[in-house]
């Protein structure tokens, strides 16, 4: 006589919670089972839909780390040769240097509308004259270098940070529902 039964509180009618805390968790997930309480087995899900299960949280485990990593590599990392012209730049100009310690051009490498900015500092001396004016100015907090940069920093630092809290809420959600369905297994 093989049961369906849809929450922990009418499994306790016919095992004891240290038995099978699998099936109990399983169902506090919000599934249902068919059981046989006379000989203590699972009827469904059946072994291979158990498998089948286990297979797509796995496929879904792999998409949300993806998904984390994308989020972790900083996203917007400055092309390598731009990369590599600024610490050229920086090494042979002591004016270039000056100017991007002041600005803090590491922050505007971190954005790709930044590469812009950087790649016009270090090609034209008249833009950096410009930008050396601005600085000392009032003008600066509404340039793109004070303001964009700050307010940019901020947003992304914010919205990641909200995704991978959210990212690794699922995540240990879908690992502890693959830890749950391998155990079921032994009840089928």
């Amino acid at each position: 006589m093989a049961l369906l039964i849809s929450s922990p509180k009418e499994l306790k009618k016919y095992i004891r919670e240290e038995e099978a805390p699998e099936l109990f968790e399983y169902l506090s997930l919000g599934y249902f089972i068919r059981f046989d309480p006379t000989n203590k087995k699972l009827i469904y899900p059946t072994r291979q839909a158990l498998l089948q299960k286990i297979a797509e949280a796995e496929e879904r485990l792999k998409s949300l780390l993806r998904e984390r990593a994308r989020f972790t590599k900083r996203k917007d990392s400055p092309p390598l040769l731009l990369l590599l012209r600024h610490h050229l730049q920086r090494m042979v100009d002591a004016d270039y240097r000056e100017l991007s310690e002041a600005l803090r051009v590491e922050r505007l490498l971190g954005d790709r509308r930044g590469h812009k900015i950087v790649e016009q500092l270090i090609k034209d001396k008249e833009y950096r004259k410009r930008v050396r004016e601005a600085l000392s100015g009032p003008v600066y907090r509404t340039t793109p270098f004070g303001s964009f940069v700050e307010k940019t920093e901020e947003l992304r630092s914010g919205v990641v940070d909200t995704a991978l809290k959210r990212l690794n809420e699922e995540i240990e959600k879908v690992e502890r529902e693959i830890e749950i369905l391998r155990r079921m297994l032994r009840w089928t």
